[in-house]
């Protein structure tokens, strides 16, 4: 089950029947605002500013800041592959990397020259491990 933002927004924005006790002071907090830019907009007569008038028990920055964790999420894309996470030595680690680089089947991570970590597809790692076969390991060597 996935939970999106308006759902987590929506939750949070409960009732004040359902909130806890120190949650009902935020909630009377943003009535009281509410009541009072709405006297102020009726005062001044703009009845444009009423109509968009709500209740925001949540602060704008709050509900934007979920909203962009969506986005995040969806932006992320899972697909099956391999993590190689062990090297005899820096050359091999650079060797490998720029064969899955070349043959685009490599998929580099955050900090993956200092961790000497890259990800591989399913399909780029029988290329890799042919590549692996073709070129033993040789210590001090470029293949």
């Amino acid at each position: 089950m996935v939970v999106v933002n308006n759902q987590i927004i929506n939750y949070l924005q409960l009732p004040i029947t359902c909130l806890h006790a120190d949650n009902r002071y935020m909630v009377k907090m943003a009535e009281e605002k509410l009541a009072k830019s709405m006297e102020y907009e009726t005062s001044i007569g703009n009845t444009a500013a009423l109509a968009r008038l709500k209740l925001e028990v949540l602060p704008p920055t709050v509900v934007d800041q979920i909203k962009l964790w969506q986005l995040e999420l969806d932006g992320i894309q899972a697909f099956k592959g391999y993590l190689y996470t062990e090297f005899t030595n820096d050359m091999e680690f650079e060797r490998f990397l720029n064969y899955g680089k070349l043959n685009s089947v490599l998929y580099c991570l955050g900090g993956y020259r200092t961790k000497r970590k890259f990800f591989v597809t399913s399909e780029g790692n029988q290329q890799l491990i042919e590549y692996a076969k073709r070129a033993p390991r040789r210590a001090g060597t470029p293949a």
